[in-house]
């Protein structure tokens, strides 16, 4: 009981820094995803999420795209993967602009007692719709660490922080940073429905976005 508070005081304290950083501009949205993976023989696995995202208070659809990758996991704590992400973003004006991009991921995990921890580095580049967009840059590195456990009985917590640095002109320049935190919960074997909160901020730049999002998500597996 008494790490499950020290978890759910850490998600707290990161949630009330992010909301004490002054902003020139909040925004509100929602990501509604859907997750499907297939595990292959041995240590592959295959997945595809699409997903609809939404700005502007909720009242504007502002991403419709869908995430196509695989996996392996090459050791216990070990696992490498990539994705690829077609879709359409929509500008202000109504008019849909056509997005891709590649991801490529190398991640980390250990469990400590009862929690695990996992470390996430990305590469990935793409085709960005406009420079409205503080999620995806043609081409950026990510770092990501996270750690999730279990609080219910069929429930689990996660909380994740990541940095965005978009490469370019031979420098690594911090455009964004995270914060994530999700409720899953299993409902049928091997059908999980999950709901979290996010919050992303820009840096460096005059008129920074400050974006707060509500995550809803299924997940599916099959063998």
């Amino acid at each position: 009981m008494i790490r499950t508070s020290l978890f759910v005081l850490v998600v707290l304290l990161s949630f009330c820094f992010a909301k004490q950083v002054h902003a020139q501009y909040h925004d509100f949205g929602t990501w509604t995803s859907i997750g499907l993976k297939q595990n292959l023989k041995g240590p592959f696995e295959i997945g595809l999420e699409p997903q609809w995202r939404t700005d502007q208070g909720a009242t504007r659809t502002a991403d419709v795209i869908f995430d196509l990758g695989g996996s392996w996991k090459a050791k216990k704590w070990l696992s490498f993967s990539s994705t690829y992400r077609f879709g359409w973003q929509y500008q202000l004006d109504g008019f849909a602009e056509l997005r891709q991009r590649m991801a490529f991921d190398v991640k980390f995990d250990r469990d400590w007692r009862e929690t695990k921890f996992d470390f996430r580095v990305r590469y990935q580049s793409g085709r960005v719709a406009s420079t409205e967009s503080f999620i995806d840059f043609r081409r950026a590195f990510r770092a990501k660490l996270g750690a999730s456990r279990k609080v219910f009985k069929k429930t689990q917590a996660s909380f994740a922080c990541e940095t965005f640095f978009a490469a370019g002109e031979g420098t690594n320049e911090l455009t964004d940073t995270r914060f994530k935190f999700e409720l899953e919960r299993k409902i049928k074997k091997r059908r999980y429905v999950s709901v979290g909160y996010q919050f992303q901020n820009e840096w460096n730049t005059a008129n920074p976005m400050f974006e707060h999002v509500l995550l809803l998500n299924f997940k599916m597996e099959f063998k």
